[in-house]
């Protein structure tokens, strides 16, 4: 059966076509300028450089190999015609070829080129939808009774000034950031979606490293986690398993296989509870020795 599957390359703007929240212009010497704002209220008072988009005649319309399929282009859509037994393998062919082309185009452009699907459509006109592209519910649930019991344990840290305390929470800070933040990065089909869980796991390893110590500038990294009341068994499974994943799962490494980032990503669960344990036993370590310097 022949699919056509229909993407949208990302950033329109280098088409010569509007982007959301961007002015548009030809490369060109030339002078250019902001919006003039109130310098009192910020409005804005008056345009600056407006958008000068691409012309009928100029538009990008061309035709390309995407590997054994053909390819049309035209501005910053991309028409891919294949034969495949099904849509799954059809947009597996079409997003394997895709891929590359955008990463060379990236180099090329000296920009991140990526894309999204639009449509797929097989040739009886039946439309399909890519599994994982669209968010069908996102929840938030609470607990009135336990989150009023956190604000009054937390409330009693709030006088603990430790340089290395505040360091592993601002690692496991952006560890949980680029983690609740990544469909607003990239879509959840492509790539990059599943790369950003390797740089979750960088900061997460240097959140259990900041506490614990690094081997290669802590000389007591071996003895560190028994100051603090962590068992033998936990150290050995539950931590190094964090450095395991950063160290072998293409994380501080690169790595070719996909499957090893699927790994660290269903581990992430457990790994952030990995984490919040050995802050929490700093926390309340240094709570207890408040009147030490660099008690750990």
């Amino acid at each position: 059966m022949k699919y056509e599957l229909i993407f949208e390359i990302m950033p329109a703007g280098i088409f010569g076509v509007p982007q959301d929240n961007k002015t548009i212009i030809p490369s060109q010497q030339g002078e250019y300028y902001s919006d003039s704002f109130h310098k009192r209220n910020m409005k804005r008072v008056s345009y600056g450089t407006l958008s000068e988009y691409r012309s009928p005649s100029d538009a990008i319309e061309m035709s390309i190999h995407l590997g054994k399929s053909q390819a049309t282009i035209k501005d910053n859509y991309i028409s891919v015609v294949v034969e495949a037994e099904s849509f799954d393998e059809a947009f597996q062919k079409v997003k394997n070829e895709l891929d590359r082309f955008c990463q060379h185009l990236s180099l090329k452009q000296r920009r991140i080129i990526t894309y999204k699907n639009v449509i797929i459509e097989d040739d009886t006109g039946k439309a399909y939808t890519v599994g994982g592209s669209i968010v069908g519910l996102s929840v938030t649930m609470y607990n009135l009774k336990n989150l009023r019991q956190n604000i009054t344990e937390v409330e009693k840290y709030h006088t603990i000034i430790d340089e290395r305390l505040q360091k592993a929470l601002d690692y496991y800070e952006q560890a949980l950031l680029l983690y609740e933040k990544r469909q607003q990065i990239a879509e959840i089909s492509s790539r990059f979606y599943m790369q950003i869980i390797a740089s979750v796991y960088i900061n997460l390893a240097k959140a259990v490293s900041t506490v614990l110590g690094d081997k290669r500038i802590d000389k007591d990294h071996k003895f560190r986690y028994k100051r603090l009341g962590i068992d033998e068994e936990f150290y050995k499974v539950k931590v190094r398993q964090i450095h395991k994943l950063r160290n072998n799962y293409g994380v501080a490494h690169y790595s070719l296989d996909d499957n090893k980032i699927k790994e660290i990503e269903d581990k992430y669960g457990e790994s952030i509870q990995t984490v919040v344990d050995i802050i929490i036993r700093y926390r309340d370590y240094l709570s207890q020795h408040e009147s030490d310097n660099d008690p750990i």
